[in-house]
């Protein structure tokens, strides 16, 4: 792995066997990485860890795709990252746009530059996103900053009348199945500052 700040470099991959107990007490699987939290410190494989992150803004909007893409590649992005030492994004995204997983609209992403992206839905390109970060090791946080694209600031709970509870609990089914299986896919924001 590439060396990063001190903390918040990720350790190696758990060589331990599926569900054998590592020393610190978590569930080692081949593969993964085993987060816990101890009197407010987070540790990772039992190394002491650190997030340094970013939010990127825009699939939780009326663009349905991260900001930037127009102008540069992904890997533009994740480069960056990488060289400047973050080890985690935290992705924007709504339940709307999950649920409905219409096809990515190609006015706001240049597919020259980033090819990957060309005819992909919602949910596929959230997973475009997750594999070119595990590629240069940033760990995702997917976190729901609105209910709909269109609803901001919205009423300041994880629901409403039109995404009702029912639908959330879709919403994220269909998230968790899509995602789940990337080692890197490792938080989730239920919902953005409810109030």
């Amino acid at each position: 792995l590439t060396p990063r700040a001190s903390g918040a470099r990720l350790p190696p991959r758990s060589a331990s066997m599926p569900g054998q107990l590592t020393q610190c007490g978590g569930q080692g699987k081949e593969g993964h990485i085993n987060f816990q939290s101890n009197n407010g410190q987070v540790s990772a494989n039992c190394h002491k860890f650190m997030f340094k992150g970013l939010n990127w803004y825009g699939a939780e909007g009326w663009m349905g795709v991260l900001e930037g893409l127009k102008e540069n590649s992904m890997d533009f992005y994740f480069e960056f990252m990488e060289a400047n030492n973050f080890n985690s994004v935290r992705i924007l995204v709504n339940h709307q746009s999950i649920l409905r997983n219409k096809p990515i609209g190609d006015e706001h992403v240049d597919l020259v530059k980033n090819p990957e992206l060309e005819g992909k839905t919602y949910i596929s390109m959230l997973n475009t996103i997750a594999k070119a970060a595990a590629e240069r090791n940033i760990l995702v946080l997917i976190a729901v900053h609105r209910l709909d694209p269109e609803a901001w600031p919205g009423n300041g709970l994880w629901y409403d009348s039109k995404t009702t509870e029912q639908r959330v609990l879709v919403s994220w089914s269909k998230l968790a199945t899509a995602l789940c299986w990337h080692w890197n896919v490792v938080a989730v924001d239920l919902h953005n500052e409810p109030h």
